[in-house]
């Protein structure tokens, strides 16, 4: 079980994965081609939604433990090369798989980062986990299309009255587990302002333990 410097180190590497997946999925939903009604792009604005919402997760559990959460580009520069995509248009098809091995890489990263993490680490990672295996779900296999495709429809045909309204139902239909997101705005439900030096009293009081 991963504790102190070397589970913070954890977390940062996720919040890449995660700050880095949404910088891929904006590039991919812009240049992807043959992509009927726009599905898969339809699929990717929600996806990097959710993938944003996470890193703001894992960014509010590290500012808990006194630990600056590092999104600057220069950080996200140090996986360039796990996050390569081609130059130029993409078939919608090969950007589904090259969403599919991205997808599984991360995912078996943040399911290692839970098996070592417990308490509120371990219920962040736990949403994560959970999400990227229903995004998984919905892209691999033959179905996947149709997955994705279905998934275009109902987002387009919702008879929602206004744009914030909109917004609000496609959060809600990206929640796969009610009980572990609401667990995780308990653990987040804290003072994000308390004193650096009340955070780092926390801070050092957990390492030891």
């Amino acid at each position: 079980m991963r504790t102190g410097r070397a589970a913070e180190d954890e977390l940062e590497r996720q919040l890449r994965d995660l700050l880095c997946l949404a910088v891929v999925g904006d590039h991919l939903r812009w240049v992807v081609t043959d992509d009927g009604d726009d599905a898969l792009a339809d699929w990717l604005t929600d996806a990097s939604a959710d993938w944003r919402d996470w890193a703001d997760l894992v960014a509010r559990e590290l500012r808990s433990y006194g630990v600056a959460p590092d999104g600057r580009v220069r950080s996200l520069a140090e996986d360039i090369s796990l996050n390569w995509v081609p130059d130029g248009w993409l078939a919608a098809d090969a950007a589904r798989r090259l969403l599919v091995e991205r997808l599984l890489t991360v995912a078996d990263c943040a399911r290692y980062r839970r098996a070592q993490t417990s308490g509120e680490r371990g219920a962040v990672l736990d949403v994560i986990c959970s999400g990227f295996d229903a995004q998984l779900q919905a892209l691999r296999g033959p179905s996947g299309s149709a997955a994705i495709q279905r998934h275009s429809s109902e987002r387009r045909t919702a008879d929602v009255p206004s744009t914030a309204d909109r917004a609000t139902l496609a959060r809600e239909d990206r929640v796969h587990s009610g009980s572990l997101v609401r667990d995780a705005c308990r653990i987040h439900a804290r003072e994000d302002c308390a004193p650096a030096s009340d955070r780092a009293d926390s801070h050092a009081r957990r390492s030891t333990h």
